[in-house]
């Protein structure tokens, strides 16, 4: 199963759009967070063709959509969250903590703009980086049982 991995896209989904049409084959879709109304806009362009998981980041007031998730993929748990409430900018213990706690194989986050993979310990770790702004960073993600390959990506 492939998804593509977005987060921060702060209402430039014009980006978005990019990366879903240049990568049909995919339709799974993950958001991390900042702006729960793209998540929305996901939901209303993409949602009959596409499974949308998103998660609340610390932009998104009162939006209806949960801080973390545990999203299941076969064999794989993958731990989603924006980030903020786990102080990713200065450690990435409770991050790391979290998933770990939630029995999970993957975890996603956003929160610092930076794109970021890692695997230890049987965790695998990964920040798509912001599809929105200038940078027009994202990730996709392919999960087959327990094997798991990280692309990080660029438009």
């Amino acid at each position: 199963m492939k998804f593509l991995v977005f987060s921060d896209s702060h209402e430039y989904t014009n980006g978005m759009d990019c990366v879903i049409e240049k990568h049909k084959h995919i339709n799974h879709i993950i958001h991390c967070g900042d702006m729960a109304s793209d998540v929305l806009y996901l939901h209303h362009v993409y949602g009959s063709t596409h499974s949308i998981c998103g998660v609340c980041g610390n932009n998104d007031y009162s939006a209806p959509d949960p801080f973390h998730r545990v999203v299941f993929c076969g064999r794989q748990k993958i731990y989603v969250t924006h980030g903020h409430r786990e102080h990713v900018k200065s450690s990435l213990y409770t991050l790391k903590s979290k998933a770990m706690s939630s029995r999970c194989g993957i975890c996603i986050f956003g929160h610092t703009h930076k794109q970021f993979f890692e695997e230890q310990n049987g965790l695998v770790i990964l920040n798509p980086g912001s599809i929105g702004y200038f940078k027009q960073e994202y990730a996709v993600i392919t999960v087959e049982d327990i094997q798991v390959n990280v692309e990080l990506m660029k438009l």
